[in-house]
This record gives C-alpha cells, sequence and structure tokens, in this order.
C-alpha cells in the first residue's frame, strides 16, 4: 500500500513530460488570444474614424459667393473661376483682380529715330597727263661665245683582220695566261692572270691601240686609276696604273695613239713588278691574249 501510494503523489518521466506539453499550449493559445483581441480593436477604430465627403453625382454644388455679394452657382463637371464670371477689359490691366495690387499701365520708351549720316566730301585728286610713251628699242640678244662642246665622231668598228698598236712601249714583266698558273712576285703565289703588265716609267704617256669611245673610268685599290675603250664587235681595251690626271672623259671618242693619260705608280698588289701598264683586251667580254693582237 506505502508504496503505491508513493508511486500516486509523484509523478513519473511520463507525467512530467505531459505536464510540459500542457503548459506550452497554454502559453501559445494565449498570445494567439491577444493578436486576435488587438486585430479586432484595430479593426473597430478604423470603422469608427468619419470619411471624406464625396462630391454629389448630380445636381449643383454649393453656392460660391464673389467679392461684389452675388451668388453663382456651378454646375457639374463645371468650374468657374473668377476671371470667368468677370472677364478682364483692356482698361483693367489686371489691377481690379483681388490679391494683384494697382498696376500702371505699361508705356513703351520711345526709339529714337536715326540720325543722318554725314558724308564728307569726296576729294578729287588731278589726273596727271599722259606723256608720251618713250620708244624702247629693241634689245638685242646677247652675244655668247660659243663653248668647247665635244661632240661624239664616228669611228671604224675593230674587225678580228685587224691588229691594234702597243699603248706603251716597254718589257713584259708579267705574262698573260689563262690556261696555266704564273708566279705572281707580289703576292708570293701562283695565280692565273687575264692581262699583261708592260713596264714604263712613272709620266710615260698611254694612247689609245685602236679606235673607239671611251666607256668607263674608275679607281680601285687593286688596278688603280683605269679606262675603258669599246672598239666595236665586241672588243675593249682596258688600261690600269694611270696617274690620276687623264686627257680624256667617258663618251669621248678617241683614235689609235690618242693620248690617254701617264704611267703612275703601282697598286699595293702590284708593287713588285715596279712602274708598268696594266692592258687587257677582251672580246665579248672574254679575255683575249695582247700578244697576239698587238703588232710587232
Amino acid at each position: 500500500m506505502k508504496n503505491e501510494n508513493e508511486n500516486q503523489g509523484l509523478p513519473d518521466g511520463k507525467a512530467r513530460e505531459g505536464v510540459k506539453k500542457r503548459g506550452f499550449y497554454t502559453i501559445l493559445y494565449s498570445c494567439v488570444g491577444v493578436m486576435l483581441i488587438i486585430a479586432a480593436a484595430i479593426s473597430f477604430a478604423n470603422t469608427k474614424a468619419p470619411k471624406p465627403e464625396s462630391p454629389k453625382s448630380g445636381g449643383y454644388s454649393a453656392n460660391n459667393t464673389n467679392d461684389d455679394g452675388n451668388t453663382v452657382e456651378v454646375a457639374k463637371n463645371e468650374t468657374k473661376s473668377y476671371l470667368a464670371q468677370n472677364p478682364l477689359t483692356d482698361e483693367d490691366e489686371f489691377g481690379n483682380i483681388p490679391g494683384f495690387g494697382a498696376r500702371e499701365p505699361f508705356n513703351p520708351p520711345e526709339t529714337p529715330k536715326p540720325q543722318a549720316l554725314s558724308v564728307p566730301p569726296r576729294i578729287t585728286r588731278p589726273t596727271a597727263e599722259p606723256t608720251a610713251a618713250k620708244e624702247k628699242k629693241p634689245e638685242e640678244p646677247a652675244k655668247t661665245e660659243p663653248e668647247n662642246v665635244w661632240v661624239p665622231q664616228s669611228f671604224d668598228n675593230y674587225t678580228d683582220a685587224d691588229r691594234m698598236s702597243w699603248p706603251v712601249a716597254g718589257e713584259i714583266v708579267m705574262e698573260f695566261s689563262t690556261d696555266r698558273l704564273v708566279y705572281d712576285k707580289t703576292l708570293d703565289q701562283y695565280r692565273t692572270n687575264d692581262s699583261i703588265s708592260i713596264a714604263a716609267a712613272v709620266g710615260d704617256e698611254v694612247k689609245a691601240t685602236a679606235d673607239g669611245i671611251v666607256t668607263d673610268i674608275y679607281s680601285s685599290r687593286e688596278y688603280g686609276k683605269t679606262v675603258v675603250i669599246d672598239h666595236g664587235n665586241g672588243w675593249s681595251t682596258r688600261y690600269s696604273q694611270l696617274q690620276e690626271t687623264l686627257n680624256v672623259g667617258i663618251g669621248e671618242t678617241v683614235r689609235a695613239g690618242h693620248t690617254l693619260g701617264t704611267v703612275g705608280n703601282p697598286s699595293i698588289y702590284t708593287l713588285a713588278l715596279g712602274s708598268h701598264l696594266e692592258f687587257e683586251i677582251t672580246q665579248n667580254s672574254e679575255a683575249v691574249n695582247p700578244t697576239g693582237i698587238l703588232s710587232e
């Protein structure tokens, strides 16, 4: 019996859990009830608030009284202002409108009249009397002395049967050789040679070996001052190791025996040969042995 009474006096775990749930729902329902009461109070207050009166749909609105004490009725959908009931005249100038003060009439300023500009008297200058034009004698063309203009001359083309004269008298110090090697004293080596070197003193005259036209004049470290002559039919001659001063120019026609220039000092590539003339003959740009062309 004692145990049963104790069990009835002290709730077990399930009983305690049920008590907690009932307390939670009690609080929840209380909050919901309070919120419902507040919402009902707000709705009631809104229903008691006065509503703005809307204009009547038909008939005339309240009577309006103007400043003269006259009653003006305004019909539905019609708005009549003071200006509609009391039109202005040109004399009013807004002076009789309530709220606008008296206004003085507008008087536009007078525009000044344009003044006539005074033009100074025109000054006329006396014109000079025409004078008789002086007769000018026609100018005579200035006399110019004829310049020494060189005109190319024709020459007889060189043929295979012809022979050329020697450009300078002297001993051959280096022979022509294109098919075998010859010894070069200056370079100290064996090589081929497409020209001949004729010993001559510095200043000796060098002459053209046949008729022709001077086609080129140039200077180089190997050949020194050089003159090239075209003799026609593919034949040409080259004269190298000359002094700077020459007696011919490019394009000049020369005859056989015409002095071209003088022998100069040898170039650095031919120092061992001493002063000499390097002479070359070509036919159609191929070197030919001069000893077979030069006359004996």
